[in-house]
Formats: structure tokens, sequence, C-alpha cells
């Protein structure tokens, strides 16, 4: 037979132990609201840095095009420079021909340098704009989830 005596004691609820009741409907409409309210901050936070990243990126490449451009102008500068000299040379100035030569050179070295860096800055650049795409696609997925659930 089973002893009464040496069985576990039966544990009656108190205060240190969590109860047991049964949630109420605004329990449950408390609890979505902070969860929506959670997942809205998650979502606007990762959209924040998404942008912010996307907007470095931007910045540095249109800074790189900025001042590629301003090269290409001071290129093209000594370039039409040397060919003013080449010019004066066959109106019959009298100058060094290897000094028109040593511009042009410069010049068009200097431009060819600057469209190159000019170039591999717009391939940084952002496609799509600064569209958080990560985050639409979470959000988007967050929709989805959300409508099954009320299904």
């Amino acid at each position: 037979m089973h002893d009464i005596a040496k069985s576990a004691p039966i544990p009656f609820p108190t205060d240190e132990m969590p109860s047991r009741r049964r949630r109420t409907l605004g329990d449950l409409i408390g609890d979505l609201k902070d969860d929506c309210l959670d997942l809205v901050k998650e979502e606007a936070a990762l959209a924040k840095a998404e942008l912010k990243s996307r907007a470095s990126r931007a910045g540095r490449a249109t800074a790189i095009i900025a001042a590629s451009a301003a090269a290409a102008l001071a290129g093209l500068i000594v370039a039409l420079i040397a060919l003013g000299l080449f010019v004066a040379a066959a109106l019959g100035a009298a100058f060094a021909p290897a000094l028109a030569w040593g511009l042009l050179i410069v010049g068009a070295t200097t431009a060819a340098a600057a469209g190159a860096a000019a170039m591999k800055a717009s391939r940084e650049m952002p496609k799509r704009g600064l569209v958080p795409a990560a985050s639409l696609r979470s959000l988007r997925h967050d929709i989805a989830e959300l409508k099954s659930a009320l299904r």
C-alpha cells in the first residue's frame, strides 16, 4: 500500500509561485499591442541603419565623382593650353614644342585618370538609390506572417 505520510507534500499557491490564471482578452490585446510596437521599433531601427549605410556609400561615391570632375577639368585646361601652344608654333612662335607635348600628355593623363576614378565611383553608388531594400523585404515578410496568423 501507499504510505501517505512518506509522500511529497502537495504545494499550495503562494506569492512565490506563478499563478495560472486565464488571460483575458484585454491582456492578449495588450500583448499584441506591445509586440507590434516592438516590431515597428525594430523595423525602424533596421531601416535607419540601412539608410545610414547607403547614404554613407552614396556620399563617398559622390565626393569621388566631384573630385574626379574637378581633376578632369584641370586636365582639360592643361590640354587646351598645350593645343594653344601648338597653334602658336604653327603660326611661327618660337618656343619649345616639347613643352606643348608635355602639357598635352599631362592633361590627357589627368583627364583619363579622373574619368577612370569617376567610373569606379559610379559603380559603387547604390543601384536602387537610398531605398532600404532589406527593411522592405523584412516588412513584407512580417505583414505576410501577420496575415497568415489572422486567418
